[in-house]
């Protein structure tokens, strides 16, 4: 269980180092430091007036001062919001080790994220090349159990099977698109869907997809989405091998420790002593 956590620390510290990396970026790219982007992203936070800092040094309070006056961008406040989705479920994806439950979490951020209408997130039997819904957020049980694909058919299973993303920014236009969880009404009154859908890979292995349904918007070309998606799959393939090191870490502990037993009641059996009842079995284990 120690190195469970261990592990998963581990994990823990590089997302955030990595996310902590991207915001110097912006911040750079906007000739300011660290903790007046952070102070000038909450001061254009709606529902936010001021902001109450402290500081050690005067030098610091002058520093702060300076962030009152800047003025983020709309390219950089999205880019914020961008990473701080992707902060958020890294630490989703590290606080679980149930990987459903945290998969569950992935699409609930994605959901905010993205206005997201409805997500899920596949994964493909390598024995029998079935796709099945391991994960959805806004599907039924019913509508989960009809989303199977074999690998290459529709939108999700030529996704898997070339390992490129696709984004379609208008379902009822796409002839690929089927429809196997029938989610999705048809008629002139029903709101228009683009649809986004990326590769799971873990290393040269898809194993995977995540997809989302998203109210179409003609000025929007998918391009952001489809990106951020893909960073998201990348980090639920990370995921996933590292629980895959736990469970195999796991199991060598559990092995190593039968043998160390084995071994120790090898050693130390009395074989000398007469009686086999529950009581002299108790004796000879204390023994």
């Amino acid at each position: 269980e120690r190195q469970n956590f261990r592990l998963k620390d581990l994990a823990a510290d590089a997302a955030k180092l990595e996310r902590i990396q991207m915001l110097h970026e912006v911040a750079d790219a906007a000739g300011l430091t660290l903790s007046q982007l952070a102070l000038a992203w909450i001061l254009q936070k709606e529902g936010f007036t001021a902001c109450i800092t402290g500081a050690s040094r005067p030098e610091q309070i002058r520093e702060n001062s300076r962030a009152s006056g800047v003025d983020l961008d709309t390219g950089q406040l999205e880019k914020i919001e961008e990473i701080t989705l992707l902060y958020e479920i890294s630490e989703t994806l590290n606080e679980h080790l149930d990987l459903k439950k945290s998969l569950y979490l992935v699409l609930d951020g994605l959901a905010q994220s993205l206005n997201m209408v409805r997500g899920t997130i596949t994964i493909l039997n390598p024995l029998t090349d079935e796709i099945r819904i391991e994960v959805a957020h806004g599907l039924s049980r019913g509508a989960m159990e009809r989303g199977k694909y074999k690998l290459g058919e529709g939108i999700t299973g030529r996704v898997i099977q070339t390992g490129k993303a696709i984004a379609i920014p208008k379902i009822s236009e796409e002839p690929l698109f089927l429809d196997r969880t029938s989610s999705r009404k048809k008629g002139k009154q029903e709101q228009e869907l683009s649809f986004i859908c990326v590769p799971i890979k873990k290393g040269n292995q898809i194993i995977g997809a995540i997809s989302v349904d998203r109210p179409y918007d003609e000025s929007d070309p998918l391009k952001n989405g489809t990106k951020l998606m893909s960073v998201v799959a990348t980090m639920v393939a990370r995921h996933v091998i590292n629980l895959e090191t736990i469970r195999l870490e796991s199991e060598r502990l559990r092995e190593e420790n039968r043998r160390l037993r084995n071994k120790l009641e090898t050693k130390y059996r009395i074989t000398d002593i007469i009686g086999n009842s529950n009581k002299m079995r108790d004796v000879y284990q204390m023994i």
